[in-house]
């Protein structure tokens, strides 16, 4: 079930303990709001639950800033804070992020983006944390950290192997498990682990030949077992697949709306 984010943010915080209260909720909904709530709304918007009086959680684009609601703060590209090895630098950037999305009304902010620079042609190398993962681990905790000390969500993205753009609707990554853990899922884990980061968004492509959406080792295995994840694991726009198989795989969230993961 997906997680209330703002809930999950105030537990975080030390505000109170979320399990309670996520159980009052529950027990509030009925079984289509159940349902409705793990597809998305608006676009950017998680569901509005009426019978608990849960307004929708805005969420906005990043990874570069808080984008998608009129002109925002320009920040620095991701390779260039990488390229500063400064770790104070890093958390501030993440400090202000976190303010601007608070200020906007923002819950989710959907990055950072840490898929490793290792193909010159990747149109979104810029926004990534560049070829190393202890660099691109440590710029991700600290951004993450940032934001999130503003009671917003960082989304850690694009969980995984999304290291090209072209044709990264059909294309599958095939990488060896020990490469996986050792390289392209560092900065992930140490998002996970050290930065506690509330929502990972899965990627658009293959895995060794099944859909990240629809990848049980990824997503429940690795992720929720190994790493202990408990946030909401949410597509990228349009990556989900099959309703059935992406949320018996470890799929909480299908965005920007339920076309799969839905009532019927």
């Amino acid at each position: 079930m997906l997680l209330f984010p703002l809930l999950l943010a105030a537990a975080q915080l030390k505000i109170y303990d979320v399990n309670e209260d996520v159980a009052n909720a529950l027990a509030k909904m009925t079984q289509e709001e159940k349902l409705r709530v793990i597809g998305g709304y608006r676009g950017f918007d998680v569901q509005p639950i009426a019978s608990i009086g849960s307004a929708s959680v805005r969420m906005s684009d990043g990874p570069v800033g808080v984008r998608n609601f009129g002109p925002t703060t320009s920040y620095t590209a991701g390779v260039c804070l990488a390229a500063t090895f400064d770790e104070a630098l890093m958390h501030d950037m993440g400090d202000g992020i976190g303010k601007d999305a608070r200020g906007r009304g923002v819950g989710f902010w959907l990055g950072p983006g840490v898929n490793l620079a290792r193909n010159v042609q990747n149109g979104r190398n810029f926004e990534y944390f560049g070829e190393d993962p202890w660099l691109s681990s440590r710029c991700a905790v600290n951004v993450i950290e940032g934001v999130q000390s503003h009671g917003v969500s960082a989304t850690v993205k694009h969980f995984a192997l999304n290291n090209h753009e072209d044709d990264r609707m059909q294309d599958s990554s095939d990488v060896d498990e020990r490469v996986m853990r050792e390289l392209y899922l560092k900065p992930f884990e140490a998002a996970v682990k050290e930065a506690r980061v509330w929502s990972v968004m899965c990627s658009y492509n293959k895995i060794n030949g099944t859909y990240a959406s629809a990848n049980k080792w990824l997503l429940t295995d690795v992720l929720k077992k190994d790493w202990g994840f408990k946030g909401v694991v949410m597509s990228d726009w349009g990556a989900a697949h099959d309703g059935i198989a992406d949320f018996n795989a470890g799929l909480d969230l299908e965005m920007p709306g339920a076309d799969f993961m839905t009532p019927k």
